[in-house]
């Protein structure tokens, strides 16, 4: 019996799968674990561990995202979807990354795992290519010979497939720009306000004190003053050594603190950086001033990709902008991700608990056809670190998904005059404001054009009346002489 009911699982699991058609994904991810974001003069952290680097990807970050790479080649090449190609494809693909080394880094590692070295990926060259292989400089030595011997006939050593990363930058069609002095300014604004009103900040502020002040002055300088922000960085770093499997034993000896339940509360602290500081205004300003670009980006590439689909258009090879790729992969930061993943929970509604992204999380947008024409879009996010299993917190018909986006997310105009004025304004309000400028210009226009009648019509006037006067002068001067 049991048999018999794992078969009909199993057939039922199988024609599911095959009446459901993936036609586009995008994937975001924060980088792997890093170094913390501060270090002494010795490059040791607060709690007195050793680093070489400040903010760089790991070890561990590296190994992370690798494994990522690999999880998503298991269920987007291999085993579940077979979706993409097993030789990468540039019409299939397309890669962004923030401009920080740890999301390059992340990205490149995470790339190695979704296309692993193999023989099968690395072009070979013929003996005509071989001979004509070497750069127009001077290479005539016998290391590089020795090389180039060790190599044969592969265009690159181990069997490396080399996928290129486009950077999220600021430009017209992709303005994202983490480092952008214009809107940090306006960005601190609603952020400083969020930690001096929010209560449930507060709250973790005077926790924090009575619970750990006395002891941390054991090991923090005299000057540590205890409010959210040196309390989230020293947080920042404690989680980061455990990461990274540091003792912290330096630390836990000196405070004497039990770990577990500092660490919790440091991961709460963390925690509410995320949802009550960075975007816990009521605007909702900050997240959509970090998604909208990106989620922007995103519609247009479900649109381009679906419409083909659905025309059935073969994707020409000689496709020069890459506009209908299949997946889309970006590497961003905890930042990029606690942004959209609180927006989905917002804007659709969702009775979803905001999650901390940990190292490698990792967002997806799954678009597919159930039927003819009928598409759906499932939003899911899993953490390589703790599971591989997707949870899928958005199930929703793709129309549906695109107008709450639309409807949403700012414009390019808006972004900038956010950054610029701190102002988030409208559409509507930049037409309204257009028709009355028009409205304005046009009045002082026929403004101008009556006053210049005006004075034309005086002009002849006055003309008229110096003439008449003359006339008149004459008149009377020549009746005088007739007179005399």
């Amino acid at each position: 019996m049991k048999i018999l009911f794992v078969l009909f699982i199993l057939i039922n699991t199988i024609l599911l799968a095959k009446s459901k058609e993936l036609i586009f994904v995008e994937l975001q991810s924060r980088h792997g674990a890093r170094a913390p974001l501060e270090l002494n003069d010795k490059n040791q952290d607060v709690a007195g561990e050793n680093w070489t680097n400040v903010g760089e990807l790991s070890g561990v970050g590296q190994r992370m995202e690798y494994v990522l790479g690999l999880r998503n080649r298991y269920k987007y090449i291999t085993n579940e979807h077979h979706f993409l190609s097993t030789k990468y494809d540039p019409h299939e693909l397309l890669v962004f990354s923030t401009s920080l080394n740890r999301t390059l880094l992340s990205m490149t590692s995470q790339l190695q795992g979704l296309y692993p070295m193999s023989e099968e990926y690395c072009d070979n060259l013929n003996e005509y290519q071989l001979d004509n292989s070497k750069p127009a400089v001077d290479t005539d030595c016998e290391e590089i010979e020795d090389e180039l011997t060790r190599i044969g006939n592969s265009s690159l050593p181990n069997y490396m497939t080399i996928i290129p990363i486009h950077m999220i930058h600021s430009s017209e069609k992709k303005i994202v720009n983490y480092d952008n002095s214009k809107c940090k300014p306006n960005v601190e604004k609603v952020t400083n306000k969020n930690i001096e009103e929010k209560q449930t900040i507060i709250d973790c502020v005077n926790s924090f004190k009575t619970k750990y002040s006395e002891n941390l002055t054991r090991i923090l300088p005299k000057n540590f003053e205890y409010n959210f922000d040196s309390i989230d960085k020293l947080c920042d770093v404690i989680i980061v050594d455990k990461t990274e499997q540091k003792t912290l034993d330096y630390f836990f000896e000196k405070t004497n603190f039990d770990r577990t339940p500092f660490i919790n509360d440091c991961l709460e602290v963390l925690k509410l950086h995320f949802r009550d500081r960075l975007f816990g205004d009521d605007k909702k300003e900050i997240i959509l001033f970090e998604v909208s670009a990106v989620l922007r980006e995103m519609v247009h590439y479900i649109k381009q990709r679906v419409d083909a689909d659905i025309k059935r258009e073969k994707i020409e090879e000689n496709i020069a902008d890459f506009s209908r790729p299949k997946m889309v992969i970006i590497s961003g930061h905890d930042t990029t991700l606690a942004a959209q993943i609180l927006f989905i929970i917002k804007f659709f509604n969702l009775k979803y608990e905001f999650e901390l992204p940990d190292y490698s999380a990792q967002t997806a947008f799954e678009v597919s056809r159930e039927k003819k024409n009928d598409m759906k879009l499932e939003y899911s996010d899993y953490n390589v670190h703790y599971y591989f299993n997707d949870k899928c917190i958005l199930d929703v018909k793709l129309d549906k998904f695109i107008e709450t986006i639309e409807n949403n997310i700012w414009t390019q105009e808006q972004i900038n005059r956010y950054c610029e004025y701190g102002d988030i304004g409208s559409d509507s309000d930049s037409d309204e404001e257009s028709q009355r400028n028009l409205i304005i210009l046009i009045g002082l226009i026929s403004a101008a054009a009556i006053a210049l009648i005006l004075f034309i019509v005086i002009i002849c006037l006055c003309v008229k009346i110096c003439k008449k006067k003359q006339k008149d002068r004459a008149s009377m001067d020549s009746d005088k002489l007739l007179n005399e």
